[in-house]
C-alpha cells in the first residue's frame, strides 16, 4: 500500500462495515448516530492526512455545478438555524448534511487523484451491499412460513432498521453491481449477477411501492439513454443487455412473488399492494391508508409552506409545525405516534428551508443527471459513459424514491448517494495541474466542522443512552430513576426523544406520578416550549393545571390540543371533567361525543355511563311514547352496548345522541311496536333524516 492510497483505504474501510455498525441494546436509534459518528471520524483522519502530506487540491473541484449546488444546500442549513424552534434537531440535521457533503468531495478527490480507485469504490460499495443482502435473506428464510402475515414483511429490514429503508438502499446498490458487471474478471461478473438477482428478489418480497415505481422509471431511462445512442453501441450488444436486464428482472419477481403468494395467509398480496395504488380513494384497507396518510401529511406541508415562504422552519424542525395544522383522521391524532417527516423529501426541504432550499436540493440532482447524460453522450470510453449512465440512473432513482419517502434520513443512503454524485462528478468534470493548489486552506476550516459534528455526535450519544435507560424505568414504573436518567439525557444537543417527545416530558410525566405536581408542572411548560404542538405536553400540562386548581390555563390548554387532533381521547376526557364540575353536561357530552371511543379505558367507560345516564334521562323526561322510553330505560347503564354505539356512530359520522336514538326506534320498528310511518315521524324528530 502506498501512501498516497491511505485515504482510498480509509474511505472504503468506513464504507464497507457501515452496514455492520449498530448500538441497538444501548441507544433508541441503534444505528443513526453510530454509523455517523464512523463516517466523521473516518473523514476527519483523511482530511488530516491531506493537510500533512502537503496534498494540492484542483479547484474546479468546488466550482463545478453540483459542488456549488452542494455547498448552497448545506449553508442554507446552517442559516436556517437562527429560525428554528428545537435548536438541537436543527443542528443534528446540519451534521447529517456536513456529512454527505465531506463524503462527495472527499471521493470526488480521491477519484480524481487516482482515477483507477474509481471501479475500487465500486467493488467496495458492492461488497458492502452484499452484507445488506445477506442479512435480509437470512431473516426472509428465518420468516418463511409467515411471509403472508399482516406486519411481517417489516421484520425484513436487514440493517436499514425498516423494509422500505432497507428496500431504497437495495436501490442504490443495483448501479455498482451494475458498473461491477462491466469487470472483465468472470467472478466480478457473478457477484454482480447474484447481487443484483438477490436484490430485486428482497425489493418484491418486501413490497416497497416507492422503489418499485423508481425502478421502472430508472429502467426506462437506461433503455431510452441507450437507444438514442445506439449508435455508437452495437445492435448484437444492446440487445444482449437489455435481454440479460429483462430477464434477471422477471426471474427476480417470479421468485419473489412466488414466495408471498405461496404463503396460506394472504394479507401480503402482491396484486392488492398494487391494486392500492389507482383505487385508494374508494377501498379502505392497510395498502390504500398508507396513500392516503401521505397525501395528508403532503397537503398540510403545502399549508406549512405557505406560512413559511422564504426562509421555511428551519432544519429538522417540520415535526415541531407540522401538528398545527390539524391530525384528524391520521395516526397520530390519538398520540400513539408523531410523524416525523412528510414522507416527501421535496416538501420537507421546501418547507424546513424556503424555496432556495428546495432549488438547492433538485439542483443536485439535476446536475448529476445531466452530468451522467453528457459523459454517455460524448466520452470515447465507452465502459466509463455505461459507469455514469448507471450512476444517473441510481441518482434518478433515489429522486423517485424521494418523492415518497425520506431516504436522506438515513445515513447509508447518503453515503451510498455521496459516491454516486462523486462518481459522475469526477468523469465529467475535467481537471488540469494549472488549476492546482495547496489544499491546508481549504481543509481548515472543514477539519473544524468535522470536530464540531464529532462533538454534537458523541453529546446525542450520551444523551440517547441515558434516554433509553430512563424510558426503560418507565415501562417498570420506576419513576425516581426516569426522573434521574432522563435530567441527565437533557442537553443542549439533544432535547428531544427520536419521536420528537420533549424529555423533560417523561419527567414530569413521573412526577405527576409521585404527586410533585408543581415540579410536574415546570416541566410541562418547559415541554411546551421544546415543542410547543405536541398533544401529550398540552393535555399534561393542562391536567396539571387543572389539579393545581389553574383551571382557565387548562382549559386553553386541552382547546389547544383538540384544535390539532379534534378525536384525541385524553384531552376529551379532561374537557369531560372541566365541564362536569362546573354542572355543564351539554358540554361534556359534547366532548365525549367527540371523542374517539376506547372501550379499554377506565376514564372513558365511566364518562361513557354517566353521560348518557344523564342524556337517557333527559331523553326519558321529553318523551311520552311509553314503549319508546322502556328502551331507553333498557339501554342505561350497558356498557359494552354503549361503546359499541359510539364506535359505530364515528364510523358512520353521527353523534352519539342520534346513534342511541336510531338504535332504539330501530329497535322498536323491528319488534313490530312501531310501524313504518310512526318510525319515519320518529326519526325526523331526533334529527336522523
Amino acid at each position: 500500500m502506498n501512501k498516497r492510497s491511505l485515504p482510498f483505504y480509509i474511505i472504503s474501510f468506513v464504507l464497507m462495515i457501515l452496514p455492520l455498525v449498530a448500538m441497538r441494546s444501548t441507544l433508541l436509534d441503534g444505528v443513526s448516530i453510530p454509523r455517523a459518528f464512523l463516517v466523521l471520524l473516518g473523514m476527519l483522519f483523511v482530511q488530516l492526512f491531506f493537510v500533512f502530506s502537503k496534498e494540492k487540491i484542483n479547484t474546479r473541484l468546488f466550482t463545478s455545478g453540483i459542488s456549488l449546488a452542494l455547498c448552497s444546500y448545506l449553508i442554507l442549513h446552517f442559516i436556517s438555524l437562527f429560525q428554528v424552534v428545537n435548536i438541537a434537531e436543527g443542528i443534528w440535521q446540519c451534521v447529517k448534511v456536513m456529512l454527505f457533503v465531506q463524503c462527495f468531495f472527499l471521493v470526488f478527490w480521491i477519484i480524481e487523484r487516482d482515477r483507477s480507485s474509481l471501479i475500487d469504490f465500486v467493488k467496495v460499495m458492492s461488497c458492502a451491499a452484499l452484507l445488506i443482502i445477506v442479512s435480509g435473506l437470512n431473516e426472509t428464510i428465518q420468516l418463511w412460513n409467515t411471509l403472508g402475515d399482516n406486519k411481517a414483511l417489516y421484520l425484513i429490514n436487514s440493517t436499514a432498521e425498516h423494509k422500505n429503508l432497507m428496500a431504497s438502499i437495495l436501490f442504490l446498490a443495483l448501479p455498482f453491481f451494475g458498473m461491477l458487471f462491466l469487470e472483465k474478471k468472470k467472478y466480478w461478473k457473478a457477484i454482480a449477477v447474484l447481487g443484483i438477482l438477490a436484490s430485486l428478489i428482497l425489493i418484491v418480497i418486501v413490497q416497497s411501492r416507492a422503489v418499485w415505481v423508481a425502478l421502472i422509471i430508472s429502467g426506462n431511462f437506461l433503455l431510452f439513454a441507450t437507444l438514442i445512442n445506439a449508435s455508437r453501441e452495437t445492435r448484437k450488444g444492446l440487445f444482449k443487455m437489455v435481454g440479460g436486464i429483462f430477464i434477471i428482472c422477471l426471474l427476480a419477481a417470479l421468485v419473489g412473488g412466488y414466495m408471498i403468494e405461496q404463503q396460506d395467509n394472504h394479507q401480503n398480496k402482491i396484486r392488492d399492494r398494487i391494486s392500492a395504488m389507482y383505487n385508494f380513494k374508494d377501498v379502505k384497507n392497510e395498502h390504500t391508508e398508507t396513500i392516503n396518510e401521505r397525501l395528508a401529511l403532503w397537503k398540510n406541508s403545502i399549508e406549512l409552506f405557505k406560512d413559511h415562504p422564504i426562509s421555511g422552519v428551519g432544519a429538522g424542525n417540520w415535526r415541531f409545525h407540522f401538528p398545527v395544522y390539524g391530525m384528524r383522521g391520521l395516526r397520530s391524532e390519538q398520540g400513539a405516534i408523531n410523524f416525523q417527516r412528510p414522507h416527501n423529501e421535496y416538501l420537507g426541504a421546501l418547507t424546513e428551508l424556503g424555496v432556495l432550499g428546495l432549488v438547492s436540493f433538485l439542483a443536485i440532482f439535476i446536475l448529476g443527471i445531466y452530468y451522467a447524460i453528457h459523459v454517455w453522450r460524448k466520452e470515447t470510453d465507452r465502459e466509463k459513459a455505461r459507469i455514469a449512465l448507471l450512476a444517473g440512473a441510481g441518482i434518478l432513482g433515489f429522486m423517485v424514491i424521494a418523492f415518497f419517502d425520506f431516504p436522506s434520513e438515513r445515513i447509508l443512503h447518503l453515503c451510498s448517494l455521496a459516491v454516486l454524485l462523486a462518481i459522475v462528478a469526477a468523469l465529467y468534470v475535467q481537471t488540469d495541474e494549472k488549476h492546482d493548489t495547496i489544499a491546508s486552506p481549504f481543509l481548515m476550516p472543514s477539519i473544524l466542522l468535522t470536530l464540531c459534528c464529532l462533538f454534537v455526535s458523541f453529546q446525542r450519544f450520551q444523551s440517547e443512552r441515558f434516554c433509553k435507560n430512563g424510558l426503560e424505568a418507565r415501562r417498570v414504573n420506576n419513576y425516581n430513576m426516569v426522573i434521574k436518567q432522563l435530567k441527565r439525557a437533557n442537553t443542549f444537543w439533544y432535547s428531544v426523544d427520536p419521536m420528537a417527545t420533549p424529555l423533560t416530558w417523561y419527567v414530569g410525566e413521573a412526577q405527576y406520578l409521585i404527586k410533585k405536581e408543581k415540579e410536574a408542572l415546570a416541566n410541562f411548560e418547559a415541554s411546551a416550549t421544546i415543542h410547543p404542538n405536541h398533544i401529550h405536553v398540552l393535555n399534561n400540562l393542562g391536567s396539571t393545571y387543572f389539579k393545581l386548581g389553574k383551571e382557565k390555563e387548562a382549559y386553553a390548554s386541552f382547546e389547544k390540543a383538540l384544535k390539532i387532533a379534534p378525536q384525541f381521547l385524553n384531552a376529551n376526557l379532561n374537557l369531560c371533567a372541566y365541564y362536569a364540575k362546573q354542572n355543564n353536561l351539554e358540554k361534556a357530552m359534547h366532548h365525549l361525543d367527540q371523542a374517539m371511543p376506547d372501550s379499554t379505558n377506565h376514564r372513558y367507560t365511566l364518562f361513557l355511563n354517566e353521560l348518557t345516564g344523564f342524556y337517557l334521562t333527559k331523553l326519558q323526561a321529553a318523551e311520552s311514547n311509553e314503549p319508546l322510553n322502556k328502551v331507553f330505560e333498557s339501554m342505561r347503564g350497558n356498557i359494552d352496548w354503549l361503546a359499541k354505539m359510539h364506535y359505530k356512530a364515528k364510523s358512520e359520522n353521527m353523534s352519539l345522541q342520534q346513534r342511541i336514538a336510531d338504535d332504539a326506534l330501530y329497535m322498536l320498528k323491528s319488534t313490530r311496536q312501531m310501524d313504518e310511518t310512526q318510525y319515519q315521524i320518529f326519526r325526523m324528530k331526533y334529527g336522523l333524516q
